[in-house]
């Protein structure tokens, strides 16, 4: 890469529309023949670093540690860039993320392969000749997450604890609905929790969760009746 200071990488950053970056201080010896690099383990990575999942075959191994028969290496595909001063940013088609659950850790995979002049510096073979080497990544952290990266998070998250295909994040809306009419929330509140444009839409679509609505506002007057009554008792004693 060709940026001679740190101020002509932050402008960069900055026409891309960028508001945060990530840097990640590699190991001095780098010691993965496959030039990956080492990201911790994590399910907080994928939120900053969001990608396309995909499954590997799953595993047939018994004897490896950590292995799990029938569980699958998890890869997350990047929408990944290098930029280099005065060019326009060059993609790297093969990036990704790889969760090697056996282990556990996840690793940056990918990223030299098929690139137009990738970073000589990340390669195994070339590390002695660079000092101590940075990696800076732009992040979308801090804005709102587009569609497709929540959905790719959610289908990781919902694998994790066991959900079914098919239960997603739209699911989780009708739970979280049901939760709050049960804590008591009232219907203007849940219409604007969800969006609704009105409470006909709300009661329309939820209506069913207040099946004794009726019947906890007669108790509601024979609480307050009792109440009044017990005040009256006490004033005439």
């Amino acid at each position: 890469m060709s940026y001679s200071t740190l101020l002509s990488l932050t402008k960069s950053f900055e026409a891309l529309g960028c508001s945060e970056v990530l840097i990640k201080l590699l190991a001095v010896n780098q010691d993965n023949e496959k030039n990956q690099i080492y990201m911790g383990y994590s399910l907080e990575l994928l939120s900053l670093i969001p990608g396309k999942v995909s499954f590997r075959t799953p595993s047939e191994s018994k004897a490896k540690p950590g292995s799990k028969v029938g569980k699958s290496i998890v890869e997350h595909a990047l929408e990944f860039y290098w930029i280099e001063d005065g060019k326009a940013p060059a993609i790297a088609p093969r990036a990704k993320i790889i969760d090697y659950f056996q282990y556990p850790e996840m690793r940056f995979s990918g990223f030299l392969s098929g690139c137009v002049n990738p970073p000589d510096a990340l390669r195994r073979e070339s590390q002695d000749g660079y000092g101590r080497r940075v990696l800076i990544l732009k992040s979308r952290t801090g804005n709102a997450w587009r569609y497709h990266d929540a959905a790719e998070m959610f289908r990781v998250a919902a694998k994790a604890v066991g959900l079914k295909p098919g239960e997603g994040m739209h699911q989780l809306r009708h739970t979280c609905v049901s939760v709050l009419i049960q804590s008591g929330a009232n219907i203007k509140q849940i219409q604007a929790w969800v969006g609704h444009s009105s409470i006909t839409e709300t009661m329309d679509t939820y209506g069913h969760l207040f099946p004794d609505s009726m019947l906890d506002l007669a108790d509601k007057l024979d609480a307050y009746a009792l109440q009044e009554a017990d005040k009256l008792e006490k004033k005439t004693a």
